[in-house]
C-alpha cells in the first residue's frame, strides 16, 4: 500500500465532497461535511463570524434529529446524558440550554474545529445505536475493567492522540505497547458505515506523518463489542477497514483479544 497516495487520495476525497455554502440573508456559512449521519443525511452545521472570533453551531439540529428518531437524551436519564457529556468534552465543544452543539473560536483555530464539530457530533449519533441493556452496562467501562484487571498481561497507555497530514488530531482510547510494535485503538459498541468512514479517514491522514516520526510496526484497530460475521453488511464493512490494514477485535472472544493485544 502506497502511503503517500493514500493520504493523497483521502484528502482529495475530502476537498471535493466537503462543501461550503454561504446561506442567504445570512452572515452564516453552512459546512456540509461528507460524512454521513444515520439517516443518511451529510453531517452538517453553519459558521458565523462574532466580534473577532468564529461560531460553530448546529443550531441544536443534532438532538432535535434524534429524538425526532425516538432516541431522546435529558437530564434525569443520567446514563446517556452522562455519555453525551463525555463526548462533548473529549471533542473540546460546548451544549447550552437550547441544546446547540458548538464551539467558539479564534480564526486560527477554524481548521481543528471543523475537524472537532464532526467528531463529537458524529459521536452523538453513535449513541442511538446504543440499546437499553448497552448504555446501562457502559461498555468502556468493561473494556476497561477489563484491562485493569489483566493489567499484568498487558502495556498500555490510555488517551492517546496523533496528528495528521492535515494537521488535525485524531484521538485513540488505547495504545498497546509490544516489543517491536504498537497497536492503536479505539473503542466502538458497534461496527456501522459511520465508524468505519471515521476509521479510514484516520488512518489516512495519519500515515505520512508516522512514517516519519514512529520507529517500529504500527498497527490500527477496533475493538468492537461483538461481531456478527453472518451479517452480510459486517461483512462488507469489516473488508473495508482491511483494506486499509486496520484490525477488528470481538470483545466478547476474551482469548483473542488476550492473544493479540498482549503480544
Amino acid at each position: 500500500m502506497d502511503i503517500s497516495q493514500v493520504s493523497n487520495d483521502y484528502l482529495s476525497w475530502v476537498q471535493e465532497n466537503q462543501k461550503y455554502i454561504q446561506l442567504a440573508d445570512s452572515s452564516k456559512i453552512d459546512i456540509q461535511t461528507p460524512f454521513l449521519d444515520p439517516y443518511g443525511d451529510n453531517i452538517s452545521f453553519v459558521a458565523e463570524r462574532v466580534g473577532n472570533q468564529i461560531r460553530f453551531s448546529d443550531e441544536g439540529y443534532t438532538l432535535w434529529n434524534l429524538e425526532m428518531n425516538g432516541f431522546r437524551i435529558r437530564k434525569q436519564d443520567q446514563v446517556r446524558y452522562k455519555l453525551l457529556s463525555a463526548i462533548l468534552l473529549i471533542d473540546r465543544v460546548r451544549m447550552n440550554d437550547k441544546n446547540e452543539i458548538f464551539k467558539v473560536v479564534d480564526t486560527i483555530e477554524i481548521g481543528q474545529t471543523i475537524h472537532e464539530m464532526t467528531q463529537a457530533i458524529l459521536k452523538v449519533y453513535e449513541l442511538n445505536s446504543l440499546k437499553k441493556e448497552i448504555v446501562q452496562s457502559v461498555f468502556r467501562e468493561d473494556v476497561a475493567a477489563y484491562f485493569e484487571s489483566n493489567e499484568n498481561d498487558f502495556r498500555f497507555m490510555r488517551d492517546f492522540s496523533i496528528t495528521g497530514r492535515s494537521q488535525l488530531s485524531y484521538s485513540f482510547d488505547y495504545v498497546f505497547i509490544g516489543k517491536n510494535s504498537r497497536k492503536i485503538l479505539r473503542i466502538q459498541e458497534n461496527l456501522t458505515r459511520t465508524v468505519v468512514e471515521s476509521m479510514i479517514a484516520t488512518v489516512a491522514d495519519t500515515a505520512e506523518f508516522r512514517l516519519q516520526h514512529s520507529s517500529g510496526k504500527e498497527e490500527f484497530g477496533l475493538l468492537l463489542k461483538n461481531i456478527d460475521r453472518t451479517n452480510q453488511n459486517t461483512i462488507d464493512l469489516l473488508a473495508s477497514l482491511r483494506k486499509y490494514d486496520v484490525f477488528s477485535l470481538n470483545f466478547e472472544n476474551k482469548e483473542d483479544v488476550h492473544s493479540f493485544l498482549s503480544a
